[in-house]
């Protein structure tokens, strides 16, 4: 039992701890204002804030440049935009990449601190003064009363001041990229006089989470001596993945229910079902893709006065093949074995992920 508790725990950890990265074309910006093209980690907010980790090319080694070491760098497939920007939090300066928001006549950037697990925004006035906006996470007082901290309203309505008609859009306002991207887009309509174009940097949202269902059928081979050693299964799958971590790392969820047929008169039909939570690999390139898989699966019988309930290991081979956009076709190879009593069964697994 001590030594599956260990495993069990190992296995949640490296859930949570694969170290993948998520390259996309992107380019920096030197301290000179030159740019070098190339592919840039693409992470959460919080880790990109304090390091760019960049490639020349995929067979280029990496570089990883902080804060300060280079003036900023920039995707370009969704448009997000990192510059260095030295700022103040509970009265300690720092130095970090800031996601640009908009450039106005007020600047407008966000910064998520993994040190507070805080999220701020940032206006920059025309002398370069960095104005902070926070706002604390909402509680619950004497589970009964929900507290909303909206003292960032208040912020907003100081930093627009100039602006009278400004007023009603503050004290609405959510504390969302849309609100401040639209007060800082309409403060910049009201007070530029020059002509001079607002431009928004944040120009399509990234999915920071994809989720795939998937159904499939197949046969496996259990050593049960009364009843055949074939039997069929159907079930379902729910994946998950972090595609701002990785693109091929996935936590998957399956399903099943199994039957094998008697071939005798004196049992019954053996029915079961299968539980299996596991961390997948899959390349995530071309319309064949490669998938490994580690996992734990819980089985037990759904017939009979005594039942059973087994706790074992499960591993997977398998392809994905690409029929349209992000459906596929699976086909997997699975191999289960139960800790307890050393239970052993092969399983094909095909089937459709959507």
């Amino acid at each position: 039992m001590k030594s599956f508790c260990t495993f069990l725990l190992f296995f949640v950890a490296t859930s949570y701890s694969v170290a993948q990265t998520n390259y996309r074309n992107g380019y920096i910006i030197t301290n000179e204002n030159d740019t070098i093209v190339g592919l840039i980690d693409y992470r959460t907010e919080a880790m990109l804030a304090e390091k760019c980790t960049f490639k020349a090319n995929e067979l280029s080694s990496e570089q990883i440049f902080l804060p300060g070491q280079i003036a900023g760098f920039r995707f370009t497939d969704d448009g997000k935009f990192f510059v260095t920007r030295e700022i103040t939090i509970n009265n300690s300066k720092r130095i970090v990449f800031l996601e640009f928001l908009v450039q106005g006549t007020l600047n407008l950037y966000y910064y998520d601190d993994s040190k507070t697990d805080l999220t701020y925004y940032f206006f920059e006035d025309k002398n370069g003064i960095m104005l902070e906006v926070s706002k604390q996470p909402n509680v619950w007082i004497n589970n009964s009363q929900y507290k909303v901290d909206l003292r960032y309203r208040d912020r907003l309505k100081y930093i627009v001041r100039d602006v009278e008609s400004l007023r009603k859009m503050t004290d609405k306002a959510e504390y969302n990229h849309k609100n401040m991207i639209n007060i800082t887009k309409t403060y910049h309509d009201k007070v530029c006089t020059t002509g001079e174009e607002c431009i928004v940097f944040e120009t399509t949202k990234t999915k920071r989470y994809t989720l795939k269902y998937g159904v499939y059928g197949g046969i496996f081979n259990l050593p049960y001596e009364p009843l055949h050693n074939a039997g069929w299964s159907i079930g379902g799958q729910l994946n998950l993945c972090n595609t701002r971590l990785t693109k091929s790392f996935s936590f998957q969820l399956d399903l099943g229910l199994s039957m094998m047929p008697s071939n005798t008169k004196e049992y019954n039909d053996f029915f079961f079902y299968t539980v299996i939570m596991s961390n997948k690999y899959t390349y995530h390139k071309g319309n064949v893709r490669p998938m490994v898989g580690l996992g734990l699966v819980f089985f037990g019988n759904l017939v009979g006065e005594d039942p059973l309930v087994w706790i074992g290991l499960n591993t997977s081979i398998g392809l994905n093949i690409r029929v349209i956009k992000e459906q596929f076709i699976f086909c997997s190879l699975e191999y289960n074995l139960s800790l307890p009593i050393g239970v052993k069964f092969p399983q094909l697994k095909v089937g459709y992920m959507f």
